[in-house]
């Protein structure tokens, strides 16, 4: 097959579970044999986000056989809209016979039109669309089929607690997919109860790499930062309120005062100074005590290479986010055999089974979040069940060799024209 991934991010751009999702299946299609072509962007508000990598400079390349072109946002077309809309009344005028959303189509997105143009000399077999955080994706994607009569595929790795999953021009772009693949089969009735009739929505799931996995050195953490035989909390991600950091840590006031012994250790990137996420992370940290900051290990950025050893390095892996499709962060802790803390919303109840594998809670409750933390700390032959349970499910059902298998097959056929199910449910993907 000659498949078109279009993304607003690639590797090594940003770093998150988004972009890793689509460089994994990119790069496992490629070694079956398919010709792979990204259309990403150059540097679309990759301004705001963290990132251990400069944006690169090259407009097209190959990475690990994938090839990658990224395109400016801003084209000359692009530059007399905007140009346009600064004018006093423009906007108005507009919304006389427009929606905000497809003016905002009109004022650009992670794309140019250019973009639209090289997927036409491209001639793909199939086209998908992932990450619709930035709708107008969804928009070139139906450009594309259109003028390439390639069937069109979305992945949209929705965060349906979040506003931007709820939009009407979303689901018009959604509707115009030849098939939908989702990460859980929450994210698939949340987009059939918005597309009644819409028979091609499949569950794929997510995955991890095993083998970057089968060598931790929690030990080397442990000792890199004193941490000795302390029980620690983890948290690995961004520092970002969505993903539930700035809960966690209100939790930890509330941990501290019955275990002292405890570090929390986060590990992730800030975002940039100044930017929202970044005000309310230092808000957060502004509110602990010195002896609660004496307990707090903050690793800014690491090399890929170290992150098993990080989750191998904690007790208790918490993440109360909402702003997840899934959440590849409570795999690679169950790879580890840590029990992970969840949020008990649509999509991580498809992924963690509480009492089993980790636990849910309220992610707006710090208390609740504490009590579980406290919990798991208390009772290490509980943590090692749900840490093994954890990675058995992943072993078997989450690696990205067995999402690609699946993914491969709705590609083809969804080329071929089959109609209905072809793989299993998120709840046949549990053990």
């Amino acid at each position: 097959m000659r498949i078109l991934h279009i993304g607003a991010f690639y590797y090594p751009d940003v770093e998150g579970g988004a972009e890793s999702h689509l460089q994994q299946i990119s790069e496992r299609l490629v070694q079956r044999g398919h010709d792979v072509t990204v259309f990403t962007t150059s540097s679309f508000i990759a301004s705001t986000l963290p990132s251990t990598a400069q944006l690169t400079r090259k407009t097209s390349e190959v990475l690990n056989l994938v090839k990658v072109r990224r395109f400016r946002p801003q084209g000359p077309f692009l530059k007399c809209v905007n140009g346009f809309l600064r004018l006093r009344g423009s906007y108005r005028f507009l919304r006389s016979f427009m929606s905000p959303e497809h003016i905002g189509v009109l004022q650009g997105g992670p794309l140019n039109l250019a973009a639209i143009l090289a997927a036409v000399r491209l001639r793909p077999d199939i086209v998908a669309v992932h990450n619709w955080c930035h709708p107008t994706l969804g928009y070139y994607g139906s450009l594309v089929k259109v003028l390439t009569r390639a069937p069109l595929v979305g992945i949209p790795l929705l965060h349906t607690e979040e506003p931007w999953s709820h939009s009407e021009f979303l689901h018009t772009m959604l509707a115009r997919c030849d098939a939908l693949v989702t990460n859980t089969e929450h994210e698939k009735r949340f987009i059939e109860a918005r597309l009644p009739g819409h028979q091609r929505v499949h569950v794929i799931g997510v995955g991890i790499d095993p083998e970057s996995f089968s060598e931790p050195a929690g030990a080397r953490i442990r000792a890199r930062y004193g941490i000795g035989d302390a029980p620690v909390v983890g948290y690995v991600g961004r520092m970002q309120p969505t993903k539930g950091v700035i809960k966690l840590l209100e939790a930890m006031k509330t941990v501290w005062q019955s275990e002292s012994r405890a570090y929390l250790l986060l590990a992730g990137r800030r975002f940039p100074a100044s930017t929202y996420n970044d005000r309310e992370f230092q808000n957060a940290l502004a509110n602990l005590s010195a002896r609660e900051r004496s307990r707090l290990i903050h690793i800014d950025g690491f090399d890929e290479k170290e992150k098993s050893s990080i989750f191998d390095a904690i007790d208790v892996f918490t993440m109360p986010s909402t702003a997840e499709s899934f959440g590849i962060a409570y795999l690679e802790a169950w790879m580890c055999e840590k029990p992970v803390i969840g949020s008990r919303i649509g999509s991580t109840r498809c992924v963690v089974e509480d009492g089993v594998d980790g636990l849910l809670i309220d992610p707006h409750n710090p208390e609740e979040i504490a009590s579980a933390v406290l919990r798991l700390i208390a009772n290490p032959e509980l943590r090692r069940r749900m840490g093994r349970a954890g990675y058995e499910k992943t072993r078997s059902k989450f690696t990205w060799n067995a999402v690609t298998d699946r993914l491969e097959r709705t590609y083809l056929n969804v080329i071929a024209g089959s109609p209905g199910q072809y793989y299993p449910s998120c709840t046949d993907l549990r053990l």
